[in-house]
């Protein structure tokens, strides 16, 4: 019949037939961890969670980023303003954790888009995105070194291992072999964040501590606004009733002298607050990895599947990365 040899001539282009290949391939991976799980829905949600729970990592380091940076900066300040000298061995330390800090971010993002990419396996470029995805995974977790000398570099030593296997497996088009990887990895990564923990408090606790020793600088010699910390204060009080503050200098001297009581409070707040990120960040890194760890092992998964609270680690790095 006409129109059945104009079918058969269609599918029988190669760039048909090409077509055909990626979708069938994409196809097959998708039903692979759809049935690594209870339901297509439960496998999209928990990529879907993967992916936000790596972009937080991501924000949480890139902040760690931010604090390091500023830590340096902060060093040259104080050595202007103070004499003290900014060792070059130190700062050559704290700019190889920048790198180190960096690597870290990168690699959240590796993980968040190769979670992303496992929705969308059934597009023409899925597989492909994947495959792509978790190669570059597997790259950043080779170059992650020990982010402070006194942990042993065993902390790192199962990451690479885990993401080239499952950049391996997913170019086989073996899905299932692909989640017990990401299982794995995640499981290495945990012991990764629980062993830097410390370290990233010391990055937080030096930030701290270096700014609040400098306003404290400013402030007992005189070099600060009075009239913009008195309108500040004053702000807080007036704004609920639409007034606005002006403020004699008598009035300002007064509240002046509250200025080092607000920084030591500010500085304990700043280090109580990236105690409850990095807390928010290892329970929803430690809730992510038991989802994997269901999904290899097909147990059923509650319903709804609520996505961990990234909202303190969220928080925390945005206000850090608008300083």
């Amino acid at each position: 019949m006409p129109e059945a040899v104009s079918l058969g001539r269609r599918l029988g282009s190669p760039a048909a037939r090409a077509r055909c290949a990626i979708r069938a391939a994409s196809l097959l991976i998708w039903l692979g961890f759809a049935v690594a799980c209870n339901s297509t829905s439960d496998a999209k949600a928990i990529a879907s969670q993967l992916a936000a729970t790596a972009t937080a990592l991501s924000n949480y380091y890139t902040a760690l980023h931010t604090e390091v940076v500023n830590t340096d900066q902060l060093n040259d300040l104080e050595q202007g303003v103070t004499g003290l000298p900014y060792d070059a061995q130190v700062r050559a330390s704290i700019m190889d954790t920048a790198v180190e800090i960096q690597k870290r971010a990168d690699m959240a993002n590796d993980i968040s888009t190769l979670a992303a990419s496992l929705t969308q396996l059934t597009t023409s470029t899925g597989a492909a995105d994947a495959s792509t995805a978790a190669g570059k995974l597997a790259s950043s977790a080779a170059s992650i070194k020990p982010l402070a000398q006194m942990l042993p570099a065993s902390v790192t030593a199962g990451l690479a291992p885990a993401a080239q296997e499952i950049a391996t497996a997913i170019q086989n088009h073996k899905i299932r072999e692909a989640a017990q990887h990401i299982a794995a990895f995640l499981d290495n990564f945990i012991k990764l964040y629980a062993a830097e923990e410390s370290a990233c408090k010391t990055i937080n606790d030096q930030y701290v501590g270096i700014s609040g020793t400098l306003s404290l600088w400013f402030v007992a010699n005189g070099q600060t606004d009075p009239a913009g910390y008195s309108s500040a204060l004053a702000k807080l009080a007036l704004a609920p009733y639409g007034l606005t503050a002006k403020i004699d200098a008598a009035t300002q001297t007064k509240i002046a002298t509250t200025q080092q009581l607000f920084i030591g409070q500010k500085s304990g707040d700043l280090i109580a607050a990236h105690t409850a990120a990095s807390k928010a960040m290892e329970d929803a890194l430690a809730d992510i990895a038991a989802r994997a760890a269901d999904v290899v092992e097909a147990k059923p998964l509650p319903g709804g599947v609520a996505p961990p609270s990234l909202t303190t680690v969220n928080q925390w790095a945005a206000t850090i990365s608008a300083k």
